[in-house]
């Protein structure tokens, strides 16, 4: 009896409830796009080749309702994009958009830096508040994943053209450099031809491992190596990278440069000649005025030099390097660093009387900036200084080419060759010929450095 009660009130309970339903009418709105190209684009079998100049496309945009079918009677516009890539306009503009009448429109743009699997999308984020951030994109496009040079190809020597891409470089022969204590640089031996005159193929990039890669020797081949581009320093890098060895020597290549004369290694890279092309160096030093913040004599100073970017991680040589006899201390505030530029400084401060008002307690920490910025232009501009912190804190010492008449190269000795001691006076004002990897550094006064990489990079010239 008392389970037959309960059924009871149950079921009076459901048919109270169903009293109270309410139906509501859906508001139709825009939940997603229809994304068409003017044509296929590669397959998963056969990919498209990575663009080296931007891939012109025409994008059919539709808008798609929330109730199904597309969704009609409204003009706006939608913003188009790539992922991964970068999409621009027929004139170059990077806000590309779609303008959609009666929920329809087309738009002509055009591809760059795309690879693997690629979309084209489209997002509902260009009507302020009545935005929806509704989006929409393509099937997949396939495209070949980039060269080495196709990631360091640029017109700006500051960057890449795939800054922040995850990407995976499979193709070419990629053979190991150089290695460092928290990195390694390879070389594609099989890089197009450089063009324009240009004295590098792009064709190096260093692959930063964060630690010592353990098993990595210089001569190994790879069959791949992934990770993120980024830029540091203005050296263009892979970082958070793996890697796979194709081949490793049975006899190390312990002179990887010497193609023709070292049977271990007929096909390493030979070393490119630093000169004052390259450089796009001036005439011999004249005297300059005092304070005078010319970078006439440094190498590769401009950041539009692409002579010298064309061969940013390649093997290089600088030729008849005197060493310096002078190093100058210019870290007066002890902070470990120098700085290069204060506007606040002015280019017509007098070092010598600077140094001596800090050596005298006087000067100011605003005029201590400033002398170190003065010490560090005279010493630059003089062939036979270098800054002494940048030695001590970095191992890192400008030297002058062409038998100590310039242009300035930055050389790091310290890890391929720590014998090389250039505060030892019978290493001072010496010649050398000095082979190495070459980075670039931005903050750093010459901006490249030739990084050693044993003893048999240092060739002493009689």
């Amino acid at each position: 009896m008392y389970r037959k009660t309960l059924i009871a009130l149950a079921g009076l309970a459901l048919l109270g409830s169903a009293g109270c339903v309410e139906e509501r009418k859906l508001t139709e709105t825009v939940s997603s796009f229809q994304v068409e190209l003017d044509q296929v684009y590669g397959t998963a079998e056969i990919p498209l080749a990575f663009p080296d100049a931007p891939m012109p496309v025409q994008v059919t945009v539709t808008a798609l309702s929330n109730t199904g079918g597309p969704f009609k009677g409204l003009d706006f516009p939608v913003t188009l994009y790539t992922a991964p890539g970068k999409a621009q306009t027929v004139d170059g503009l990077t806000l590309v958009q779609a303008d959609l009448v009666d929920g329809k429109g087309q738009a002509d743009l055009t591809l760059q830096a795309v690879y693997g699997r690629t979309h084209v999308c489209a997002k509902d984020n260009l009507r302020g508040e009545d935005s929806t951030y509704a989006i929409g994109c393509t099937p997949t496009l396939y495209f070949d994943m980039p060269r080495i040079d196709q990631v360091q190809v640029t017109t700006d020597a500051t960057t890449s053209p795939l800054l922040g891409g995850f990407i995976e470089v499979r193709s070419g022969d990629l053979i190991v450099t150089g290695i460092l204590a928290e990195g390694f640089y390879v070389t594609d031996l099989e890089a197009p031809a450089p063009a324009g005159g240009l004295p590098g193929d792009f064709g190096s990039l260093f692959i930063y491992s964060f630690s010592f890669p353990e098993g990595v020797v210089i001569g190994d081949r790879l069959s791949s190596v992934i990770g993120t581009v980024q830029e540091f320093t203005g050296s263009t890098q892979l970082t958070f990278p793996s890697w796979t060895r194709k081949e490793v020597p049975t006899d190390r290549c312990s002179v990887p440069w010497m193609a023709g004369t070292n049977t271990d290694c007929p096909t390493a890279p030979i070393p490119v000649v630093l000169d004052d092309v390259i450089c796009d160096a001036g005439p011999a030093p004249v005297p300059v005025p005092a304070g005078t913040n010319s970078t006439t004599y440094l190498c590769g100073h401009a950041t539009d030099n692409i002579l010298i970017e064309s061969l940013e991680a390649a093997v290089v040589q600088a030729q008849n390097v005197v060493t310096p006899t002078n190093f100058v201390d210019c870290d007066y505030n002890l902070d470990g660093d120098v700085a290069n530029f204060d506007a606040s400084c002015g280019f017509d401060t007098d070092w010598v009387a600077c140094e001596a008002a800090v050596k005298a307690g006087t000067a100011t920490g605003q005029e201590r900036a400033c002398c170190e910025i003065a010490c560090k232009s005279a010493c630059n501009l003089d062939m036979t200084c270098s800054e002494a912190s940048s030695l001590t804190t970095y191992g890192q010492w400008s030297g002058a080419m062409n038998g100590g008449a310039g242009p300035k190269v930055n050389f790091l000795t310290q890890q391929g060759f720590p014998e090389l001691d250039l505060l030892k006076p019978e290493y001072q004002g010496i010649a050398l010929d000095i082979a190495g990897t070459l980075r670039h550094s931005l903050p750093a006064r010459p901006r490249w450095v030739v990084v050693a990489r044993s003893a048999q990079d240092v060739v002493f010239r009689p």
